[in-house]
């Protein structure tokens, strides 16, 4: 492990050059660019042709969603998880067959084997989802972090993470327990996961924390927490509330699969200034298909509504929505530059609230890095060597943006196609045929549910 800015091994003090693997997670494809100035800013060639070691492997939800972007760059992309892949990889890389990876469904070898399924660990008791070091330096250096479940149970259609890690699986409390022993001393407790309130033993989980150390939690799904939860998160030093509406109606909320009335959320403000809290984050996307103006300018009003009903700090983020593979939106275009910038200017916030948006361009460029091809790798290389925007490069190349960002018949035959998450593809086609009605998909039963095809067959 290294950070960005010492880049030598922390345990061992080495020098990247003096290891014989280095691996990544990407849970961000904006990260690949950061990755390949490391490599080369230490001596090591990004481009798997100009190097001669060290063995290179990408992994996260990123990387596995659409491995061919990095195919330029890594010898292997390993999609799934982890727990599931390193101990075989290990073995493999002890035995001194490595060509022997090419037998494994979870291995992506650019140039050799571009096909690849993803592997899991059916049980997270498996798992250990708990800090390996706590350092002053880290972006969480006091916070022991503990990942509490993983995939989530709602399977709202534009996310990435709801469908890439299904099955959802909860970790068993002696693990939590063992997790918390594992650092005698800590100022701060993460809970991490997709589904934080969702786990079964939310509550007692914050009972097993110490009193000496704060909790954080990530977003929480207001129909999951209770007015004791809210209660002892506020006393165990949790400052800000955040939640994701995502969008400003029932209606679209409906057609993402989210299932929130506009209710349920001003009686979640209502009781989080019952119990405390003063700050709120709200989290919304523009941008999604079947959304009209009408939608978008109720961001405003929703939040107003919320305001009057918590009346502390609030923050709005709003993002244009990103369609990602793998998920019901996969094939759909991303909305027109100035469609967006209409509706982002339709948004009228309440006096008071704290407004941020993404920025376009940013959102094109996610966009473009998450469903495009190996063109699109070696022009993000190029365009940081040389400087530039990565669509002025891709342009001077001949190579047109608009075709990963909106072009139906690429989108349909596009490369990340051939990974495969264990979601079938007519599940995914099917909701999204759900999403243009605006009807709800229960959420996951995985002891009766046959829908996706990875829980009962």
């Amino acid at each position: 492990m290294f950070f960005y800015d010492r880049r030598k091994g922390l345990r061992s003090g080495k020098k990247l050059t003096e290891f014989d693997i280095i691996a990544f997670t990407f849970p961000y494809e904006l990260d690949y660019v950061k990755a390949l100035e490391i490599l080369e800013s230490v001596g090591i060639p990004a481009r798997r042709k100009e190097r001669k070691g060290p063995f290179l492997m990408a992994g996260g939800i990123a990387a596995m969603a659409n491995p061919f972007v990095l195919s330029p760059f890594f010898d292997l992309i390993a999609v799934g998880e982890a727990e599931a892949i390193i101990p075989e990889f290990m073995e493999i890389w002890k035995g001194g067959e490595i060509d022997a990876l090419a037998d494994r469904e979870w291995a992506f070898i650019p140039g050799k084997k571009e096909e690849a399924a993803r592997v899991y660990l059916q049980e997270l008791s498996l798992s250990e989802g708990v800090s390996a070091f706590l350092d002053s330096e880290a972006y969480f250096g006091d916070t022991l972090l503990v990942e509490t479940g993983r995939g989530c149970p709602h399977k709202c259609r534009f996310c990435l993470l709801g469908y890439a890690f299904l099955p959802p699986r909860f970790l068993p409390l002696e693990n939590f327990q063992k997790a918390l022993e594992s650092a005698p001393s800590f100022k701060k407790v993460g809970l991490v996961s997709s589904a934080v309130a969702e786990h079964p033993h939310f509550d007692e989980m914050l009972r097993m924390i110490q009193e000496a150390s704060r909790v954080t939690v990530s977003s929480l799904r207001i129909d999951a927490v209770r007015e004791e939860t809210l209660r002892e998160l506020k006393r165990r030093g949790l400052v800000t509330l955040t939640v994701a509406p995502e969008a400003g109606t029932e209606r679209l909320r409906n057609s993402i699969n989210k299932g929130l009335s506009d209710a349920q959320l001003i009686e979640f403000a209502a009781l989080a200034h019952k119990t405390g809290f003063h700050r709120m984050k709200l989290y919304f996307m523009i941008g999604i298909p079947g959304e009209t103006i009408e939608d978008v300018e109720a961001v405003g009003e929703l939040t107003s509504s919320i305001k009057k009903a918590f009346r502390g700090q609030i923050s709005v983020t709003v993002s244009p929505f990103v369609p990602k593979s793998h998920t019901p939106f996969q094939n759909v275009p991303l909305e027109e530059r100035e469609k967006l910038e209409k509706k982002l200017k339709s948004i009228k916030m309440p006096r008071g609230v704290v407004f941020r948006t993404e920025g376009l361009r940013h959102t094109e460029i996610q966009a473009v890095l998450s469903r495009g091809d190996r063109a699109v790798g070696e022009a993000a290389y190029a365009a940081w060597k040389k400087g530039r925007s990565l669509f002025r490069e891709m342009k001077e190349r001949g190579i047109d943006p608009d075709r990963y960002l909106r072009d139906p018949r690429y989108l349909r035959e596009a490369p990340f196609h051939r990974i495969s998450t264990g979601v079938r593809a007519d599940f995914l086609r099917m909701e999204f045929e759900r999403s243009k009605k605006g009807r709800r998909t229960p959420d996951c039963d995985t002891q009766k549910c046959k829908l996706c095809g990875l829980c009962v067959t």
